[in-house]
């Protein structure tokens, strides 16, 4: 009898393990799959520039030049951070300093980059994670209905006072977000971040294909479309930032706008 068990108790570890590294597998190639659209839709160009900044430490130097301190520098590189990003689910694989780089990236890679500034500039920043009620907006050249989602964003702490910043948005500010907050806030950890990294992979490619079909290229035939990727005039130390209509062979906003960008591709 025990011989028997013994037999049992070795074929149930075989199965489990069998069983257990049947579905890694399968989500590993589930996430391989789901980078192949990302790997054919993204621009050539693996990097941007926006007024002399490329890379993370590009920030980290534009910001102390400034001269700035205190909140002001907060809200200084919140806004260039989101002037470099256009929001995009199709390198949600890459780091948050290549998606900074390339100027795309979803909310965690961006709120992760603005963190590593921060992080450089000795301000307390921390990651943190919830579900907000958003407006509709354009991804990836097409309108997507607003809704209840889940985000990432940064709560920032100066001198005892803490302020929820979000670079998600150019008109974002500290304190200022452009979404209605609906749940509790929690901190976004290196050990959640581990396990939900791949799976946003997954899950960001499943809403890239449901709303624009994968498209490569956007409809700039729709006014209403185009101009509701466009942002309000901007001088914030001499941050300077206006629409771009694509109606011109070069545009130095190319590097922030998705639409621009593409269209200056193209040509």
């Amino acid at each position: 009898m025990k011989g028997i068990l013994k037999v049992t108790s070795k074929k149930l570890i075989v199965i489990a393990l069998v069983v257990v590294s049947g579905i890694f597998l399968f989500y590993m190639a589930c996430i391989g799959l789901s980078c192949i659209p990302g790997l054919f839709l993204l621009p050539k160009e693996k990097t941007t520039t926006v007024d002399g900044v490329t890379t993370i430490q590009d920030a980290v130097s534009k910001c102390e030049e400034s001269g700035l301190s205190g909140w002001e520098l907060v809200k200084y590189a919140q806004k260039l951070t989101a002037r470099k990003f256009t929001y995009s689910r199709r390198n949600s694989w890459e780091s948050p300093d290549k998606a900074f780089a390339r100027g795309l990236g979803y909310c965690i890679q961006q709120a992760l980059a603005l963190k590593m500034i921060y992080d450089e500039l000795s301000i307390d920043a921390k990651v943190v994670h919830g579900r907000g009620d958003f407006s509709e907006s354009i991804i990836h050249g097409v309108k997507e209905p607003g809704g209840n989602f889940n985000h990432a964003w940064l709560e920032v702490t100066i001198t005892g006072e803490s302020k929820y910043v979000c670079p998600g948005n150019v008109d974002n500010a500290p304190g200022e977000l452009d979404f209605k907050i609906t749940s509790k806030v929690k901190p976004y950890t290196r050990l959640m971040h581990f396990f939900t990294f791949p799976g946003a992979i997954i899950v960001n490619a499943v809403r890239d294909f449901r709303h624009t079909g994968f498209r490569k290229q956007n409809d700039l035939s729709n006014e209403s479309v185009r101009g509701a990727r466009s942002l309000d005039l901007m001088d914030y130390n001499n941050l300077q930032m206006e629409y771009c209509p694509c109606k011109k062979t070069e545009c130095y906003r190319w590097g922030s706008c998705e639409i621009c960008r593409e269209y200056h591709y193209d040509k």
